[in-house]
């Protein structure tokens, strides 16, 4: 039965090669429905015998209403084998109907006559097989994407002044904590050194750097130049700068300690220099309470 059809679709395509040198066993059109100026590919499949040679033509097919733009060959048997050649036309319709292709040689395959039936906007049109007109179709997500260019074109331009504003705001918070921070953390560095160092120091030494560094922590934590003020009116000083006057005096009491040490050449024992340092470290707390807001 097989058979039978097989001769069959020859005969109707207008070609009538030998059974037992070629056949052809499918035709597909690509794409399967197409009008007047469509470019077409024809696809036909053969089975064909070892011995015959299938070859492109050295120049394409002249028809008056069809234009040929390729033929390809593609020889799938194995050699000294019978099998599959494929046999691709490309071609651009310009009859609407049923018209035929010429008969083409490829080498010892003759594809005979084959029918195309190409359709017309026109015939349609007259049929009314065509839709009426739509309305327009909007993308998937149209809405979305509008709402995202929204934000985008309103909210990016809000959101960089307000970035640069607060962001400005939050640089300049950081940088004037920094720079409150800063004493603390000089007069802490140095009374550490003090507190490693003081088992290896002499009394006077010891006392020298523990009064300069009041001296500095006091002025920079009050912007007032106490470097140079002397014991006895440094208390008039630290008045007028609005520090309680409990933490003054106690200032003033360390520094006069200090100050009997350096000139009486008393001399002083470890356990005056750890007093003195824990004197210190309490007056730099309390003064880092009451005047910043830098936790210690």
């Amino acid at each position: 039965m097989r058979a039978v059809l097989l001769a069959a679709a020859l005969f109707t395509l207008g070609g009538w090669p030998l059974l037992s040198q070629s056949a052809l066993i499918e035709s597909i059109f690509l794409p399967p429905r197409f009008f007047v100026g469509d470019s077409v590919e024809l696809r036909l499949t053969y089975e064909i015998a070892a011995d015959v040679e299938v070859e492109v033509p050295a120049r394409l097919p002249v028809h008056p209403w069809i234009e040929f733009q390729n033929i390809e060959v593609q020889d799938r048997r194995e050699a000294g084998r019978s099998g599959e050649v494929l046999v691709r036309m490309f071609f651009i319709p310009f009859y609407s109907g049923q018209t035929v292709l010429p008969s083409l040689r490829l080498g010892e395959l003759d594809t005979g006559e084959l029918q195309v039936g190409t359709q017309s906007v026109l015939d349609l049109e007259a049929n009314h097989s065509l839709r009426g007109l739509r309305r327009q179709l909007n993308l998937p997500l149209t809405w979305l994407r509008l709402l995202m260019l929204v934000v985008i074109v309103v909210g990016a331009p809000l959101g960089l002044y307000f970035l640069i504003r607060y962001g400005i705001r939050g640089v300049e918070r950081i940088r004037q904590a920094r720079w409150r921070r800063m004493p603390y953390q000089h007069v802490r560095k140095s009374l550490n050194q003090l507190a490693r160092g003081q088992a290896s120091m002499e009394g006077k030494s010891f006392f020298i750097l523990l009064s300069l560094t009041v001296r500095r922590y006091l002025t920079e934590r009050l912007t007032m130049p106490l470097m140079s003020v002397t014991t006895g009116e440094i208390l008039k000083e630290l008045n007028s700068a609005g520090l309680d006057e409990a933490i003054s005096r106690r200032i003033h009491e360390v520094l006069q300690a200090a100050d009997l040490i350096k000139f009486s050449g008393k001399r002083a024992n470890r356990r005056e220099m750890e007093k003195s340092l824990k004197d210190v470290d309490r007056i730099v707390r309390q003064v880092e309470e009451r005047t910043t807001d830098v936790a210690v």
